[in-house]
């Protein structure tokens, strides 16, 4: 980034503010914050050796007001400050210039700024985008599996619950009757489970969960149809 004094200069900068009038150090640096619209703000460190260096050489001088060292021209300074008149003028329009290049170069990083931050937001959407077809396929899968496990485990309990009404019916007595129930009872709630456990597993979207419901609705008329003691070929009969 370009400089707004060169060598020497900043020297030359500063008697020209006291010229103006008595500043502190830090006046002194606002002074400069303002004359270049913010695009120079130095440090205490560069200003107050600066000033100590022109009060050793004799051109500056201090006083002491509410604490603060208040720094003005001597008489030596003055002499200075007309004695290199024309050089002071120059050494001020060459910091406007710098001022203005600093910010035409600050523009130009944030304008570059800008360009990178549109490019990582369309890489960010696209990613994004991206991911969301991913996780879309991967509900699908998921909405598939649970409609299988579930008419995997409707078909199962239909198959047990047939067995055992079956044995029920000959000639089972009544204390044998409520073992067939109960287990009967506990493979339903075992089932579920399994169908709760499942869903929790995925994510859901509508589709799937209308799978699963219709995949339920089979389940149910599959112990229907056992407990009744007929098949599904029976029914459409």
């Amino acid at each position: 980034m370009s400089r707004v004094f060169g060598h020497g200069a900043l020297r030359l900068y500063l008697l020209h503010l006291l010229d103006e009038e008595p500043k502190h150090g830090y006046e002194v640096i606002r002074a400069l914050e303002d004359r270049f619209m913010g695009m120079y703000t130095p440090s205490a460190g560069t200003i107050y050796p600066r000033l100590a260096a022109l009060e050793e050489d004799g051109l500056v001088e201090h006083d002491v007001v509410q604490g603060k060292k208040v720094y003005k021209l001597t008489a030596a300074g003055k002499d200075e400050l007309d004695a290199r008149r024309e050089e002071i003028d120059a050494i001020v329009a060459d910091a406007v210039q710098s001022a203005r290049a600093l910010a035409r170069e600050i523009r130009d990083d944030v304008r570059a700024g800008v360009r990178d931050l549109r490019r990582e937001l369309k890489d960010a959407i696209r990613d994004v985008r991206r991911e969301e077809r991913r996780v879309t396929r991967e509900a699908g899968r998921a909405g598939r599996d649970i409609a299988r496990e579930a008419r995997d485990a409707a078909r199962s309990t239909r198959e047990a619950v047939r067995a055992e009404w079956v044995d029920a019916r000959n000639g089972a007595d009544r204390g044998e009757l409520k073992d067939v129930f109960r287990a009967l009872r506990d493979d339903l709630e075992s089932f579920v489970t399994d169908v709760v456990a499942a869903a929790r597993r995925h994510r859901l979207d509508a589709e799937r969960v209308r799978l699963v419901r219709e995949a339920l609705l089979d389940a149910r008329e599959a112990v229907i149809e056992a407990l009744d003691g007929r098949t599904t070929g029976d029914r459409r009969n």
